[in-house]
């Protein structure tokens, strides 16, 4: 975990034991609390992802986030 004057940083890989991959990343301060995580499989297909970034519906390429 790093920490900055305004907060914490933390980033994780880790591997399950069905060979997948989870990825985690999350930023926390006293305002703000930002997260991903990407769950894929051992091929590097995604299996799922999590986060709180801004959705953008209306441009065509933008991605789905759950």
């Amino acid at each position: 975990m790093l920490q900055s004057c305004k907060g914490y940083y933390y980033k994780a890989k880790l591997e399950l034991v069905d060979n997948t991959l989870l990825f985690i990343k999350e930023y926390i301060s006293s305002s703000e609390h930002a997260y991903s995580y990407h769950w894929q499989d051992k091929n590097g297909e995604l299996l799922i992802r999590w986060d709180n970034a801004p959705h953008h519906e209306t441009i065509k390429t933008s991605t789905i986030h759950t």
